[in-house]
């Protein structure tokens, strides 16, 4: 049976490796199910779901088909006997095993050498297109469930709720989200300056409606102007923060001072990038520390210095600069603590060093995107405002214009009534009704001036004559009642 353990261990391998992957091919598939169920559940776990249901599945699948399905010796034996062309030779071996005589003892001794001369390979071992293709699939599927959209973990709300308002609870649904401003608008979308510049403006529509004397006019639309102005200062600090900081000795704070003052976010980059330059200069930790710790006090001298001058600590520029001096001191506080330890090793000092320069400059780069951010914000600010009084302007302008047009339309109905009344007083020798002198009126030309009734001669007569040419008698009564009508008898007529 020697020479059938080889053929038959071939057998079980190639067996073996089908079932490994058809199993391969469902825990792929399982497992990118765990992924997609587990991302609508709970996405944190869906790593772990993946690992569990792939091989939970795939494992039980090899077990099925390795183990329970697994081909019995007379399979391969007539399996063999038909890829080899040994004609039953090996399946009656297998058949009489167990049999004695002088038959079957001879049976087994053929099937032995017929099986020696064929060497394992001669087997074939077939892989399965419909496995790989379903491996492929299963493959494709388990990828794709990677990029599934997950739903935001309940957990995860609690937590941001017990961050926002000190409760784990979460609110109902008449409740406005914490994170959300009033009627759940996003709070980055929300500009308190907007809601203030609206309301100056509603404020002086509604004045402006009674008010039809220029100069009042004028006087509110400059107050309306100034609480403009007023509501600017009060929503930007960085004129009273760039003025504190350019009162301090640090080059680079100074710089930065400036580029506030100019509204210019490339110069605050620059005096951003020249303070990590200020803190890559010093050669030891003592130097380092020092000078983060002076850096640090010198910004908290600028914020309070703002303060007084009426910064908002609120504002989003105060901030970033104040997190940016507590983490500068805080650096300086660790790198003389570690001195202080005991780290007197040159190496030791110049790793402890590295990382408190990295540190800072990750401070620094942080710090100088919120500064950034917050000065394009007051920029658009000012924007706003200048904007909002020139709106001012022209509400009190078209104020203006509307009563100029009316005092013309009254001096025009005045002027009309004057011309009325006169034309209907009678001139001397002059006829009622529809009949008027009809040299009353005079008309200028390039020849000087004539008489209405002179023209209206000089056309009759073009007319009469151009209709005795045609010899039409009835066209020249029509013409002859036409200009009778229009402006009286006609002289000669």
């Amino acid at each position: 049976m020697h020479e059938f353990e080889r053929f038959r261990k071939r057998i079980l391998m190639g067996h073996y490796a089908k079932s490994a992957l058809i199993a391969a091919a469902i825990g792929l598939a399982g497992a990118g199910l765990a992924v997609f169920a587990f991302h609508l559940i709970a996405p944190a776990l869906a790593v772990w779901g993946a690992i569990c249901a792939g091989a939970i599945l795939s494992g039980g699948t090899f077990a099925l088909l390795a183990l329970a399905n697994r081909p019995t010796d007379k399979e391969i034996a007539l399996r063999i006997d038909r890829e080899l062309g040994l004609r039953e030779r090996c399946a009656t071996m297998v058949e009489f095993q167990g049999s004695e005589g002088v038959f079957a003892e001879r049976q087994r001794e053929d099937a032995k050498e017929r099986l020696a001369s064929k060497p394992s390979k001669a087997l074939k071992l077939r892989v399965s297109i419909a496995a790989l293709l379903a491996l492929a699939v299963a493959g494709g599927g388990f990828a794709g469930s990677l990029f599934s959209p997950q739903r935001f973990p309940a957990d995860a709300k609690a937590r941001q709720y017990e961050d926002e308002s000190g409760s784990g609870e979460e609110p109902s649904p008449e409740d406005p989200d914490p994170s959300q401003g009033e009627e759940g608008e996003d709070p980055s979308q929300q500009n308190p300056l907007e809601d203030r510049i609206k309301d100056i403006i509603d404020d002086l529509q509604k004045d402006l409606e009674g008010e039809e004397g220029q100069e009042a006019r004028e006087q509110m639309g400059e107050k309306a102007k100034e609480e403009v102005d007023e509501a600017v200062d009060d929503a930007n600090t960085k004129e009273e923060i760039g003025e504190a900081l350019k009162n301090q000795e640090d080059q680079a704070l100074q710089d930065l001072g400036q580029a506030l003052l100019d509204g210019n976010n490339d110069a605050v980059n620059d005096a951003m990038n020249e303070l990590s330059d200020e803190l890559n200069e010093p050669q030891t930790p003592e130097e380092l520390s020092e000078r983060m710790q002076d850096i640090a006090d010198q910004i908290n001298d600028a914020l309070e210095e703002a303060k007084e001058n009426g910064a908002n600590p609120e504002d989003g520029l105060y901030k970033a600069l104040e997190q940016l001096a507590q983490e500068l001191q805080e650096q300086s506080e660790q790198l003389q603590q570690s001195q202080q330890e005991g780290q007197e090793g040159e190496e030791e000092q110049q790793q402890a060093m590295q990382e408190s320069q990295e540190a800072a400059d990750e401070s620094i780069d942080e710090a100088k995107q919120e500064i950034m951010q917050e000065v394009m914000q007051q920029n658009s600010n000012e924007k706003a405002g200048e904007e909002a009084k020139q709106q001012i302007d022209q509400m009190v302008q078209e104020g203006q214009q509307g009563q100029q047009q009316g005092q013309g339309q009254e001096g025009q109905g005045q002027e009309g009534q004057q011309g009325q009344g006169q034309g209907e007083q009678p001139g001397e020798g002059a006829g009622s009704g529809h009949e008027t002198e009809r040299h009353t009126d005079t008309i200028y030309t390039k020849d000087g001036e004539t008489e209405y009734g002179d023209v209206i001669n000089d056309y009759q007569g073009d007319a009469a004559e151009d209709a005795d040419q045609i010899g039409d008698d009835d066209l020249t009564d029509t013409q002859g009642d036409y200009f009778n009508n229009l402006y009286g008898q006609g002289e000669g007529l």
